[in-house]
């Protein structure tokens, strides 16, 4: 399911080739692609997955895991340790929002509900949608821009068009409550576009997120 370097006697490999010539013909967002997905991404694939990393670099000092990373640096604590606190805030409400997204999709995708009654359990349940609402935007044009990318590129709309279904039956079975899909639910479409696993989907938030609150360390450290 994923890709780690691994050593050859004295040599670290990627897969079958050495780590230091496939880190001299790749870019950084086709490693981390490779290294999630096992698949060597396309062209388009590898615009789309450099879309979805710099989108979640950060999101202002406002975030729970940049606000746990500012108050770790504020104390003293180095940045190891204060980039622990922040990614320790990465759950399914903040920036792990993703996996459950997919997960809804996937279902609605093979069938076995349809987004009315998939949302209509939720809400009786009294459960989250996944992927959906966001404290500061009534539309998430971080969402936007992706679910515009997927289109352009010319990837299936099937998930996409799975992601609008939900967010409109939320408008229907939330009256007076404005719940847009966020930037959690269109990487979600984004990433089951792409055929990945709904279980790899924080790690790709992490990956660009840990740089972020690394930047809020250096910025607030004490």
């Amino acid at each position: 399911m994923v890709r780690i370097v691994k050593h050859k006697s004295e040599d670290p490999m990627w897969g079958d080739t050495p780590l230091l010539l496939y880190a001299q013909a790749s870019t950084f967002t086709e490693m981390v692609f490779e290294m999630f997905s096992e698949k060597i991404p396309t062209k388009n694939e590898c615009v789309l997955f450099d879309l979805l990393l710099k989108l979640s670099l950060d999101h202002g000092a406002g975030a729970p895991s940049a606000k746990a990373t500012i108050a770790a640096a504020m104390r003293g604590d180095p940045m190891g340790s204060a980039v622990g606190d922040g990614i320790r805030e990465i759950n399914a409400v903040h920036g792990g929002a993703t996996e459950g997204a997919m997960r809804l999709f996937e279902e609605i995708a093979e069938g076995k509900t349809n987004a009315g009654d998939a949302v209509a359990n939720l809400i009786k349940e009294r459960r989250r949608v996944p992927g959906f609402g966001h404290r500061l935007y009534k539309k998430d044009p971080r969402a936007e821009l992706i679910m515009e990318t997927i289109i352009r590129l010319g990837f299936p709309r099937k998930y996409p068009v799975i992601a609008r279904e939900v967010e409109t039956a939320l408008t229907a079975h939330v009256p007076g409550k404005i719940l847009p899909l966020n930037i959690d639910g269109a990487i979600g479409a984004a990433l089951s576009t792409l055929g990945w696993k709904p279980e790899v989907s924080t790690a790709v938030f992490i990956a660009a997120r840990s740089a972020g609150l690394a930047a809020h360390y250096l910025h607030n450290k004490a």
